[in-house]
């Protein structure tokens, strides 16, 4: 009996085990904003299959992208964004339009820091945006104060001098 309770308990746990790592993490508001190494305003034009092996995923959209205004890091007037990441559990996904991206690099393009939360869309004068900063529930918001959320937060990120998680490679350090 004892024999049959031990090898139940070992095949549970290793379920269980393997099972919590295939679930997504969303991060909420401020290890979002940390985590990111470019948050802007950005206009995705164009949205393209492709299939292009990442460091961790592999993708298979790729977004032509406008960037309006940077409010963390530096970019370029033009980026790509890879989408549709072959995690099972959850992806971020792009299509024409307007949104507040909040990026990592991924080689010489720019990949989503936390899934689909990770491209807020505009529509009209609002965003779906947190709302608070430790939860992930989000409600329609106006765009101008959400930028002035994520840049109060910025801020306020900034004052604990932590440390940049972002080293992109084509910057020299």
């Amino acid at each position: 009996m004892k024999k049959i309770n031990l090898i139940t308990f070992i095949v549970t746990s290793i379920v269980a085990g393997s099972t919590a790592w295939t679930k997504a993490y969303y991060a909420p508001k401020l290890e979002m904003l940390e985590n990111s190494c470019a948050i802007a305003v950005i206009n995705v034009t164009e949205v393209k299959k492709t299939k292009i092996q990442g460091e961790h995923w592999s993708y298979s959209e790729l977004a032509n992208v406008k960037v309006e205004k940077v409010i963390k890091g530096n970019l370029p007037s033009q980026i790509e964004l890879l989408g549709e990441e072959s995690f099972i559990c959850e992806r971020c996904r792009v299509k024409p339009g307007k949104y507040i991206a909040f990026m990592r690099p991924e080689g010489k393009r720019w990949a989503c820091t936390n899934w689909y939360l990770s491209v807020r869309p505009i529509t009209g004068t609002q965003v779906e945006w947190y709302t608070g900063n430790a939860s992930i529930a989000l409600s329609s918001q106006p765009f101008e104060e959400v930028v002035k959320d994520i840049e109060s937060q910025l801020a306020y990120l900034k004052k604990k001098d932590l440390k940049d998680p972002c080293r992109l490679p084509w910057e020299v350090r």
